[in-house]
């Protein structure tokens, strides 16, 4: 049951992001990926983010290992984490102005993790 609301969850957030106004989220609209990240490692991306919106990142993985998203700002400071012990994580915060924010997926586990990831 909890893999299938996580995947309820990445799926909403990319409907929203269809129907959202054309300033917000990502530049140039919603992102969704599936990614396998190895044991112990770290996946890094970097997304422009329109101003004046609550941007958001969820991923669900496979069910094998704990997945941590953390996200950071132009600065390296932080501005979102889901540092849970499952491999479904949410992340939200509000974009003040457009820039480039750094988003890492960390595999906590021994083996890899097959995930898929949305950004609204």
């Amino acid at each position: 049951m909890r893999r299938v609301i996580a995947r309820i969850l990445v799926a909403a957030v990319l409907v929203a992001g269809a129907f959202a106004p054309a300033m917000a989220g990502a530049v140039g609209g919603p992102r969704y990926g599936r990614y396998r990240v190895g044991a112990n490692s770290t996946h890094t991306f970097t997304v422009a983010f329109h101003g004046g919106e609550q941007a958001r990142v969820v991923l669900s993985g496979d069910g094998d290992t704990d997945l941590d998203v953390y996200v950071f700002d132009w600065y390296g400071n932080r501005v979102a984490v889901d540092a849970d012990y499952t491999d479904d994580c949410y992340t939200s915060w509000y974009v003040p102005r457009r820039g480039i924010y750094t988003i890492k997926v960390v595999n906590r586990g021994n083996v890899y993790n097959e995930y898929e990831m949305a950004i609204n």
